[in-house]
């Protein structure tokens, strides 16, 4: 993206809650908006969606893998479905939006056959 003020013409915008079809939003520095005025460059953003950033919490749990993952986040995890009701209650009171859900099993997920 060019450096300086920006404007997405006519982009989807999802803001995690809901999506407007199309937007002119304008980005200047760190501030995100729907300003007029000159911008240094316009972007079509015609057939594209802009939405808040995500978290990458994607990780694998291979040999020695793991402990790095860890060092960067925590993982929070659920023993039994008899916990699952508070834990998100929990998150809830944090202010969450949304929870990544991932079921391990204990098995491998290196794809090898067992």
């Amino acid at each position: 993206m060019p450096v300086g003020s920006s404007r997405l013409r006519g982009v989807r915008v999802f803001d995690g809650e809901r999506t407007v079809p199309a937007a002119d939003v304008v980005i200047d520095g760190d501030r995100i908006g729907t300003a007029a005025g000159a911008v240094d460059a316009v972007i079509d953003g015609a057939g594209k969606t802009l939405l808040p950033g995500l978290i990458d919490a994607h990780t694998h749990a291979f040999e020695g893998d793991l402990a790095e993952a860890l060092t960067f986040r925590t993982l929070d995890t659920v023993a039994d479905p008899g916990e699952a009701k508070a834990f998100v209650e929990a998150r809830l009171a944090e202010g969450v939006d949304y929870l990544k859900i991932a079921i391990d099993d204990g098995g491998s997920s290196s794809g090898a056959e067992a």
